[in-house]
């Protein structure tokens, strides 16, 4: 991972999170993905949701699975 990305995946964490436990760093890695992509501001701030709410449908996860 190159040094740039390494350093917005950690500010994110630090200043969003403020922690990220192994367990969950790789959604907080897609989290931040989804959002350093998807910041054209040249695009409708509408088609821009829909775009987040369409990938967070295809994911699941279970209260039971959150907390094991």
């Amino acid at each position: 991972m190159p040094n740039t990305k390494k350093a917005n995946l950690k500010c994110s964490i630090h200043g969003t999170w403020h922690h990220a436990s192994r367990k969950h760093l790789g959604r907080s890695a897609v989290e931040c993905t989804f959002r350093l992509n998807g910041g054209n501001v040249r695009m409708h701030t509408l088609d821009r949701l829909t775009a987040f709410v369409t990938k967070a449908l295809k994911v699941r996860i279970t209260y039971q699975e959150l907390t094991a």
